[in-house]
């Protein structure tokens, strides 16, 4: 093979493997100390980074339905809510009483929520809100929007 060949044949190969790549969704520890991290993850905007585990604490089979967008256009916000299986919550759950915990939204390679000290009560059913003329809320629906077809 010449080497043109050999690299177009390398470039297919590598648009392929990235079609059929899963995609990193799901709730991950952040990680505090970002010396040596080896899974960094982007923010929506692509303006941050995030170090997270390489596992996520709570995975997209723990999702079990996201809502469609409601708008308030008093706070200028939009929201969806994402509905946790039992399992989801009862991991939630408990995270959610550790000191210090940051857990960070991932969806298809993204991240679109940081969540830190839990002030509120924890329920199976997570509200995501955004800027109303934000698009990472659609975004979020779009993506999840096929758990509600399981």
């Amino acid at each position: 093979m010449s080497k043109k060949t050999t690299l177009l044949f390398c470039f297919i190969l590598a648009e392929i493997s990235a079609c059929f790549a899963q995609h990193q969704t799901g709730f991950y520890l952040v990680v505090e100390s970002k010396n040596n991290c080896t899974h960094w993850v982007k923010s929506f905007d692509r303006k941050n980074n995030f170090c997270i585990t390489e596992k996520p604490i709570i995975g997209e089979t723990e999702f079990e339905s996201v809502s469609g967008i409601q708008y308030d256009q008093a706070k200028q916000t939009k929201l969806v809510n994402l509905k946790l299986t039992k399992n989801g919550f009862t991991t939630i759950k408990t995270i959610s009483k550790l000191p210090n915990c940051k857990l960070l939204f991932v969806v298809a390679d993204r991240g679109v929520g940081i969540f830190n000290g839990f002030d509120q009560r924890v329920g199976q059913t997570i509200p995501i809100s955004g800027s109303l003329i934000s698009m990472e809320i659609d975004w979020v629906v779009e993506k999840l929007t096929p758990l509600n077809k399981k």
